[in-house]
């Protein structure tokens, strides 16, 4: 399911439930704060990778 078919679900089976508007701005806050954090997680990486890539080539000369 795609978000926004889980959306409109959630929002169908919830109804007019006064807390679901917050509770679902939470959540987009949520998403988007962990996909930071992957991103943030992944640059890393790389760029440990290339300083691994980078020793090994100076313990080869």
């Amino acid at each position: 399911m795609e978000n926004k078919e889980v959306m409109r679900e959630l929002q169908r089976w919830l109804g007019d439930n006064p807390q679901f508007e917050q509770n679902m701005a939470f959540l987009e806050e949520f998403q988007y704060l962990m996909m930071c954090y992957r991103s943030s997680i992944k640059e890393v990486q790389t760029k440990l990778e290339i300083l691994a890539d980078e020793l090994s080539l100076q313990k080869k000369t």
